[in-house]
C-alpha cells in the first residue's frame, strides 16, 4: 500500500483528479484531510532542533521519519479494515506546502501537483461566490466577486503555491497534471498518469461516480457548505468549462494576467506597462470608493460601536 498526495491552487482542479483516481478499483480516498500541513510543520520544526543538536538526545532524523510515517499512515488507514488498496489518495490543496516533506517521509508515494489557467479559478471563485450568496452560507466563499481588486490580491496569494510548486520539482516522484489537459484530453491523461503509477487504466474512471458514504455524511450535517462547492464534482468532465473565465470580462482577464505572473510573461513594452498601471489605479480607486460606500451606509452603527468602546 502506497499513498497519493494531490495539491495545488485552491479551484485548480484537484477533487475532479481525485474523484477520478478514486474511480479506479486499486485507489481509494476520502475528503480533504487538511492537517498534513501541520503535521510535517512539527516534523520539519524537530527536525531542525535535531540538526542543531539541541533534541539529538531524544530522537534521530531517521527515526523521526520513521515515527511520522506510522503516524500519518495509522491516520489515513484507519478505517481500511478489510481489505486495503494498492494506493490510498489524500487531497488538500494546501498539500503542496509539505511535497518536500512527504517525499522523504514517503519516498515511494506519488505526489500529484495541479495546474490551472488562473483567469479560469477566479471565475470559479466568482461561480461559487454567488452560489454562497443565493443560499445565503455563512462560510468565506460568500466574500468572493464582491470587488476585482480585493478578490485578485486574494488570489494573488495563491502565488506561495506557485513558489511551492517550484521548491518541490527536485522531488523525483512529483508528477504535474494540468487542468485544461485532464478536460481536453482526459483518457490520454488519466492513462499516462496510470502508467507512472504502475497501475492498468480503467475506462470507468472517467465516469461519475456516486459520492461517497463519507461525503453524503457531511453533505446531510453541513449542506450550506457543501452544495455549492462540491455538486458539480459529481458531473461528467466538461471540455466547455475552460471557456468560463471569458465571463470574467476583458479587464478583469487583463487585471489577472498582468498581476499574476506565473502564467503570463512579464509585460515589457512601455504601453504595456502604462496600460497596467492605469488599470490597477482604476481598480485601486474603485475599491476606495466600496469601501467609503460601505462606511457611510453603517455611519450609525460605527458611531454606536465606537461608543461603545469609549464607553467600556
Amino acid at each position: 500500500m502506497n499513498f497519493i498526495f494531490i495539491g495545488g491552487t485552491p479551484r485548480s482542479g484537484t477533487t475532479l483528479l481525485q474523484r477520478i483516481l478514486n474511480g479506479h478499483s486499486k485507489i481509494s480516498g476520502g475528503t480533504e484531510f487538511d492537517h498534513l500541513i501541520s503535521i510535517t510543520k512539527s516534523h520539519d520544526e524537530i527536525a531542525a532542533g535535531i540538526k542543531s543538536e539541541r533534541l539529538a538526545s531524544y530522537i534521530s532524523i531517521k527515526d523521526l521519519e520513521k515515527a511520522t510515517s506510522k503516524y500519518i499512515t495509522r491516520l489515513l488507514t484507519s478505517n481500511h479494515t478489510n481489505k486495503i488498496p494498492k494506493y490510498i489518495s489524500e487531497k488538500t490543496p494546501n498539500n503542496i506546502f509539505c511535497f518536500q516533506t512527504l517525499s522523504r517521509i514517503f519516498p515511494k508515494a506519488q505526489l500529484i501537483a495541479v495546474e490551472r489557467d488562473p483567469r479560469a479559478i477566479y471565475a470559479s471563485f466568482r461561480k461559487i461566490g454567488q452560489k454562497a450568496k443565493l443560499n445565503k452560507s455563512t462560510t468565506y466563499f460568500n466574500t468572493y466577486g464582491l470587488h476585482i481588486y480585493l478578490d485578485v490580491r486574494r488570489i494573488a496569494k495563491f502565488n506561495k503555491h506557485i513558489q511551492a510548486l517550484k521548491a518541490a520539482e527536485e522531488c523525483q516522484n512529483l508528477i504535474f497534471i494540468k487542468y485544461e489537459n485532464l478536460v481536453q484530453h482526459p483518457e490520454l491523461c488519466i492513462s499516462q498518469l496510470c502508467n507512472k503509477l504502475g497501475i492498468q487504466f480503467e475506462p470507468m474512471m472517467l465516469n461519475a461516480p456516486v459520492a461517497t458514504s463519507v461525503q453524503k455524511l457531511v453533505k446531510s450535517r453541513h449542506p450550506s457548505i457543501i452544495d455549492f462547492v462540491s455538486d458539480q464534482n459529481y458531473k461528467k468532465i466538461n471540455p466547455n468549462s475552460l471557456n468560463n473565465y471569458k465571463s470574467n470580462g476583458r479587464i478583469h482577464n487583463f487585471y489577472i494576467e498582468t498581476h499574476l505572473k506565473k502564467y503570463t510573461a512579464a509585460t515589457t513594452s512601455i504601453s504595456s506597462k502604462v496600460l497596467y498601471t492605469i488599470v490597477n489605479t482604476v481598480f485601486a480607486l474603485g475599491f476606495t470608493i466600496f469601501l467609503f460606500k460601505l462606511f457611510f451606509t453603517n455611519v450609525t452603527a460605527f458611531k454606536t460601536l465606537i461608543t461603545r468602546i469609549i464607553r467600556s
